[in-house]
């Protein structure tokens, strides 16, 4: 399978290039030091014989999870990666056609992030990379977060029976929040509605959904027919708290001796 570093990706960005990928390339920066990140490159068959325009994304390891983020569609899961090691363009590529047989054509570009600086800009459907953010903000400000997870709201799902969607890539994948306890209480942040915390009583597994939550998620009008929950590992966060933030803080410390 092809491959090419991402830095000769990055000189090559036009005005012509799918916008979306502006997007990816974005999150991919977002996502430096926190989790094993690609950025991928497909199309999209169709029976029009005409050369289908390129769809980016980036597909990233969240907690033994494979994730594909589509600004068009928002994260999606493409199953469970049991060895980091298997993180490869090859089982990159097998995922995603298993989410959408139309896909053609994957290219996995290299991993090099290191001349990635782009203004910060917003992301289409980007809640759940949001919440993996704000939780890393979180730990690096110093709070001592002892459980957390994210929820997802969604809509009706389709009844029993019904024809199973062509693409699970780019059905809209409803709204993620942040959960997290601290040592006195459980907070929940929403990615749309930076700096409002949502005070919650408790978030469990298998319970039902924190009225609260589903307070804030009707007054926003969010999909709230279904809300799922999925916890955060304890060794993801002892990850996140030790050598993500180390990471990030020596490369602060190596860009702004640049200056000088």
């Amino acid at each position: 399978m092809p491959r090419v570093r991402l830095a000769l990706l990055l000189a090559l960005l036009t005005g012509s290039l799918h916008a979306s990928l502006n997007e990816v390339l974005y999150a991919r920066q977002l996502l430096n030091h926190i989790t094993p990140a690609r950025v991928v490159r497909f199309e999209l068959a169709d029976d029009s014989g005409d050369s289908p325009p390129p769809v980016y994304s980036l597909v990233f390891d969240f907690d033994h999870i494979l994730w594909a983020y589509l600004p068009a569609g928002g994260s999606v899961p493409l199953g469970p990666l049991d060895d980091s090691a298997r993180f490869t363009p090859e089982l990159i590529a097998r995922r995603l056609g298993d989410a959408d047989t139309r896909i053609r054509n994957v290219v996995v570009y290299d991993n090099d992030v290191s001349r990635l600086r782009l203004l910060p800009r917003a992301l289409d459907n980007g809640c759940f990379l949001g919440c993996i953010l704000e939780l890393v903000n979180q730990l690096e400000s110093g709070e001592s977060i002892q459980e957390a997870g994210i929820v997802f709201l969604t809509g009706n799902q389709p009844p029993p029976g019904a024809p199973v969607p062509a693409s699970r890539l780019f059905a809209h994948q409803g709204h993620a929040l942040l959960v997290y306890r601290t040592a006195h209480y459980w907070v929940g942040y929403d990615p749309n509605a930076s700096g409002q915390s949502i005070d919650l009583s408790a978030i469990y597994l298998g319970a039902a959904a924190d009225p609260l939550l589903l307070r804030h998620a009707a007054r926003l009008n969010y999909p709230a027919n279904r809300a799922r929950y999925l916890p955060v590992s304890a060794d993801v966060l002892t990850h996140l708290g030790n050598d993500t933030l180390w990471l990030r803080r020596l490369e602060r410390r190596d860009t702004e001796a640049l200056i000088f």
